[in-house]
């Protein structure tokens, strides 16, 4: 859903602008500072990568952030150019990271300080623009001392870098390429175990037995797009935390109790929870929850307790890009158990007893 309002906007504003280093030009020369860093916490605006669990714990230092991009300032000779890349990643004991990639490159550079001393094109009224987004690399040079300035792209009259200057980026040698972290997508834990880092309870609240995913029109499962690190190890339990407060409305103001309450029973929640660990089931337990879910016991009871804990196990593969929902079975509050397609079902007292302790 974030994907297609960004979209959206984009169409609505009729000129995107750069999507790269964040920084609009200007004629103001750039700070000259230490080094370089591509790691800086306010780069990648354009395409930020949200972790998939609430704060990772993780030994990467907080870095400051970089400076603003700018005018390569006088005196300031270059003899080293860095591209820095976004939307990677990489993959290390602590788990799976997004990355920018970072690469060093050689060549003209009074070539290349003649193309980024472009001026911008002035606005023009009622210009059209594409409404595409603009990937941009982020620039640094560094000089013979190793101090480093961030480069600010000149663009067009609709916010786009200027071809000329990609092509005498392009026109560099590359002498080095490396990948470093930026955010922790999937922990080690997860990785290994074919978790997700964040789970969800199928929609629950005042609609009932609606189907996730969504129906096809011959009336079987349709199919989502399997992500990397996702597809449970045989016999894997990936366990959830939920935070205390999900499945409540806030108050209402100027809403009685009786109408407050009216608007909670209508209301639709989805039910997140953060990965909090994995566990091997045997054989017959993970049996006998297929069998749950494949409608063994008896429909759900009605219950509106949001479960605190929740499990989710298997995928049914389809092809080698495709997976069906996973079950999904509550481990305290209603102890529903919830087959791929979202129907729900009583947990049986033979299930409750060997999932004890998880």
């Amino acid at each position: 859903m974030t994907v297609a309002a960004f979209a959206a906007v984009l169409l609505l504003s009729g000129c995107a602008g750069q999507a790269g280093p964040g920084d609009s030009r200007d004629a103001a020369p750039a700070e000259v500072v230490a080094g370089v860093d591509c790691q800086a916490p306010n780069l990648n605006q354009g395409m930020p990568v949200y972790p998939s669990a609430p704060e990772p714990a993780t030994d990467a230092p907080v870095r400051p952030d970089a400076p603003a991009a700018g005018d390569v300032p006088a005196g300031f000779d270059p003899v080293t150019l860095y591209r820095c890349t976004f939307m990677d990643t990489v993959e290390d004991e602590q788990g799976l990271w997004s990355a920018v990639t970072v690469e060093t490159l050689t060549g003209d550079f009074t070539r290349l300080v003649t193309a980024l001393a472009e001026p911008d094109d002035e606005p023009v009224f009622n210009q059209a623009c594409t409404a595409d987004m603009e990937l941009v690399p982020d620039l640094w040079l560094e000089n013979a001392a190793g101090e480093a300035m961030r480069v600010a792209w000149p663009v067009t009259v609709c916010g786009k870098t200027k071809p000329a200057t990609h092509a005498v980026v392009d026109s560099f040698m590359v002498t080095a390429t490396e990948k470093l972290p930026l955010t922790l997508i999937t922990s080690r834990e997860a990785l290994d175990a074919g978790c997700a880092m964040q789970g969800s309870i199928p929609l629950w609240g005042g609609l009932e037995q609606i189907e996730w995913p969504p129906l096809v029109a011959d009336g079987s499962p349709a199919v989502v797009a399997e992500s990397a690190g996702t597809t449970p190890a045989p016999g894997a339990l990936c366990l959830y935390t939920v935070e205390p407060g999900q499945g409540e409305l806030e108050p209402i103001p100027g809403a009685d109790a009786e109408l407050q309450q009216q608007l909670q029973d209508s209301a639709v929640f989805i039910v997140n929870g953060g990965f909090s660990g994995a566990v091997t089931l045997p054989a017959a337990t993970r049996a006998l929850l297929e069998g749950a879910a494949s409608g063994d016991g008896a429909p759900a009871a009605d219950c509106d307790t949001v479960a605190s804990r929740f499990a989710q196990v298997g995928s049914s593969s389809s092809g080698s890009a495709v997976v069906t929902a996973p079950v999904t079975v509550e481990l305290d509050g209603c102890e529903r158990v919830f087959s791929s397609t979202g129907t729900a079902w009583q947990m049986s007292a033979e299930l409750r007893a060997a999932l004890a302790g998880v």
